[in-house]
């Protein structure tokens, strides 16, 4: 997918920015939080896409599927069978976004990059016309799934079945999320435990 792609629903930042009255306070904290949320989208797409085979992928789904009888689970898992996550729809995360979270941890670790990519394309449409794109529980839903606890075990669940080099990727989104602040102070300190920022 290409870089015009990712961002062609985002206004261009200059155009964006000179919106804004030249006498405007927050003028600097507006173009660097937008600059911040832009450069984490291009990041996560110019960054994970060649750090992930797809090819295990289907045939968990298809395992998957053939364990759960819950319908909404069937229907989620049916929606993203075939797809690579860089063509994941944000309107699919937000549909079917809780029963996405529980297709099993390597589709997960597959399907990671499109739930924060929607979840930073949703932050940059509220600071641009003050309303959500997501539901309002997706991204707290993402984050539970992610750090479930307070203990470095029960952390690194979902975080072990990475390589180093994926690991490393992480740590550096998770890290200017939070700089963003992306967390809330429980989830914080969860993700800090998970990339030894603790």
């Amino acid at each position: 997918m290409t870089r015009k792609k990712v961002l062609e629903n985002v206004p261009p930042a200059r155009r964006l920015i000179q919106m804004l009255e030249p006498d405007d306070s927050n003028s600097h904290s507006f173009e660097t939080e937008l600059q911040t949320y832009l450069q984490l989208i291009a990041f996560i797409y110019d960054r994970l896409h060649s750090n992930y085979c797809p090819s295990e992928i289907t045939k968990n789904l298809n395992e998957i599927s053939l364990e759960t009888e819950i319908p909404e689970a069937i229907e989620a898992i049916a929606s993203v069978k075939g797809l690579r996550w860089e063509d994941v729809p944000d309107y699919l995360i937000d549909r079917s976004h809780p029963s996405l979270l529980f297709i099993g941890k390597e589709a997960l670790r597959y399907y990671l990059p499109a739930f924060l990519s929607a979840i930073v394309r949703n932050a940059v449409h509220e600071m641009l016309f003050s309303q959500s794109m997501l539901q309002s529980d997706v991204q707290d839903s993402l984050f539970l799934t992610l750090f479930p606890s307070t203990t470095k075990t029960s952390c690194m669940v979902f975080w072990t079945g990475l390589t180093g080099e994926q690991f490393a990727l992480y740590s550096h989104i998770f890290e200017m999320l939070d700089n963003v602040g992306f967390f809330d102070n429980p989830t914080k300190r969860k993700m800090r435990i998970v990339f030894g920022q603790a």
